[in-house]
């Protein structure tokens, strides 16, 4: 609320009996002081997050709040809470005390919370629990624990009062073996994140009990191996995260228990192989996260027969070679990202089964060419991603099958010329945007782009460009975006922008331009936005801009930058506003 108050006294609220929101968040509370808050028999939600409260220490603190639901203390300075401070919030539901700096919590605390659901102890300086801190918790289902220091439990019975728990987070407490911390009774629990800690094993049984458990994260430890009766445990999981970790190799089988997992994340570890038989067993696998790591070799089949894979990353590894047993069986693979690897040459066979594919990506390879056949069988494929790689030379009808790309990136590549019919003699295709930024094209023939005539962007920028044929970009009629700047353009000719009915932005700026034409964009009448700074432009004539001036009455021409330091007075006298 920003008024800074200090101090809750008995007579601010006592004017307020049906107030049911009390927010007095973001002050410099220090003190609540005994009644205070006693007249607020309706009240349902109290935020007093970012204060100044030291302690919780006096009963009569929430004095009357029988029907309070949800309690914010989170970001105070709290060290200690006294037993029974909530006793008589009977309907509490949600409490926050996140953020503070609590070291220990005593048994009693939360003992008359019978209805409580959610509890947010995160951030403190927990070291302690008491023995029977949440014996009668048994609606809880949501416990948060992460960034306190409990690397050990003195209780084995500690989370035993928690016999509705679903969730818990135990994340960056230094915690260094699972036994430690008895989680074991914990029947119901769907939900556990042991992320950032010092783990290096996973100890059969630990987990025994947890036939409900789905998703497990155990990223960010020292988990150097895993074995199979560590995992054997984790039937029913859904979801197993265990990257950033020291492993540095998966064994054949090793998750052959595991035909639940959708979702199985080794990315930041050390691998260096995948063999045929590394995710045997992972029938209902949907998402794979292998990048991050030392990966050079993917044996034949190694995503075979898993059916319902429809997700891999495998970018920035080592891998050299792709060929159609690579990803053979696969079939409903739909988005595959490989950049970053070393890759040096992909051929006709190298996607053939992928019959679902819908984005690849493989930017910074080291692939110099693009065949005519290489992408025959990705009639599916939206996205296209060769970026950064050496590509200088790319073949005609190197994508007349991908009737249905919507972006082709070629950015950053070594192409001096555009093949003609890059996508054959298909005018039916579908791509909206091609990217070709930072090569080195030297000319635009005519009809260059003549069967793309869905694209709405493209971008050219920072190639060699001297010369544009007067049809170059003839066909374009959804063209909204033209980027050419950056080149090294002396002249237009009047009629290469003909028929652009569409075009809101065209970026001209930066290339060696001297003057504008007469009725130069005459058919630009969507135009919005004319970007021409850093050019060379001495002459504009009267009608150079003749199309748009008659603009605002279908859309404004929002902004035309020309302006160097010889082009104020050119422009005043030519009458154009800018």
């Amino acid at each position: 609320m920003g008024t800074k108050i200090r101090s809750v006294g008995k007579d601010n609220l006592f004017n307020y009996p049906n107030l049911t929101l009390l927010n007095l968040k973001n002050n410099k509370i220090e003190d609540i002081q005994d009644g205070a808050l006693a007249g607020l028999h309706n009240l349902k939600t109290l935020v007093l997050d970012q204060n100044v409260l030291d302690d919780l220490i006096n009963q009569r603190t929430f004095e009357g709040l029988s029907n309070l639901t949800t309690l914010h203390l989170g970001y105070n300075r709290i060290k200690n809470i006294v037993d029974d401070v909530f006793a008589r919030l009977h309907s509490l539901e949600s409490l926050y005390l996140y953020n503070n700096k609590i070291e220990k919590i005593s048994d009693g605390v939360f003992a008359s919370l019978h209805s409580l659901q959610k509890l947010y102890l995160q951030k403190n300086r927990i070291e302690k629990i008491g023995d029977e801190v949440f014996i009668n918790l048994y609606n809880v289902e949501k416990l948060e624990l992460e960034e306190n220091i409990l690397d050990g439990m003195n209780s084995s019975g500690i989370f035993k009062g928690l016999s509705n728990l679903k969730s818990l987070r135990l994340s960056k407490n230094g915690i260094r073996h699972i036994d430690d911390i008895h989680i074991s009774d914990l029947s119901n629990l769907q939900q556990l994140s042991l992320s950032r800690n010092r783990i290096s094993e996973l100890p059969a049984g630990a987990f025994k009990s947890m036939t409900k458990l789905r998703t497990l994260d155990l990223s960010h430890n020292d988990v150097t191996n895993i074995n199979e009766s560590g995992l054997s445990q984790f039937k029913y999981l859904k979801a197993l995260t265990l990257g950033i970790n020291n492993l540095v190799q998966i064994d054949d089988f090793i998750f052959s228990e595991l035909s639940e997992v959708s979702s199985l994340k080794l990315y930041g570890n050390d691998l260096t192989l995948i063999s045929t038989y590394s995710f045997y067993g992972l029938w209902n696998m949907e998402k794979l996260y292998l990048f991050d790591n030392k990966i050079r070799v993917i044996l034949p089949e190694a995503f075979a027969n898993l059916n319902k894979l429809a997700v891999v990353l495998i970018p920035d590894n080592f891998v050299f070679n792709i060929t159609a047993a690579t990803f053979e069986g696969s079939y409903n693979l739909s988005t595959i990202k490989l950049s970053g690897n070393s890759v040096r040459q992909i051929s006709s066979s190298s996607f053939s089964n992928l019959t679902n594919l819908k984005k690849l990506e493989l930017t910074i390879c080291s692939i110099s060419e693009l065949g005519t056949d290489i992408f025959s069988s990705t009639s599916k494929l939206e996205q296209l991603d060769l970026s950064s790689c050496k590509i200088s030379v790319v073949s005609s009808w190197a994508f007349s099958n991908c009737t249905n790309l919507k972006m082709l990136n070629l950015s950053a590549t070594l192409i001096q010329t555009l093949p003609p019919y890059l996508f054959g003699f298909n005018t039916q295709n579908n791509i909206e945007e091609m990217n070709l930024n930072q090569n080195k094209v030297k000319y635009l023939h005519d009809f260059e782009f003549a069967n793309v005539g869905c694209l709405k962007e493209l971008y050219l920028t920072s190639n060699e460009i001297k010369l544009m044929g007067k049809k170059a970009f003839q066909g374009l009629k959804k063209l909204t975006r033209l980027h050419i700047n950056n080149n090294y353009l002396i002249s237009l000719n009047r009629t290469v922008f003909a028929g652009l009915y569409n075009l809101t932005y065209l970026l001209l700026d930066e290339n060696q331009l001297t003057a504008i034409q007469d009725f130069q964009f005459a058919d630009l009448s969507a135009l919005q936005y004319l970007f021409l700074r850093s050019n060379k432009i001495k002459h504009i004539q009267p009608d150079s801009f003749s199309g748009l001036d008659h603009i605002q009455e279908i859309t404004k021409l929002d902004y035309v930058d020309v302006f160097t330091d010889d082009m104020l007075a050119v422009a005043i006298e030519c009458d154009v506003f800018f």
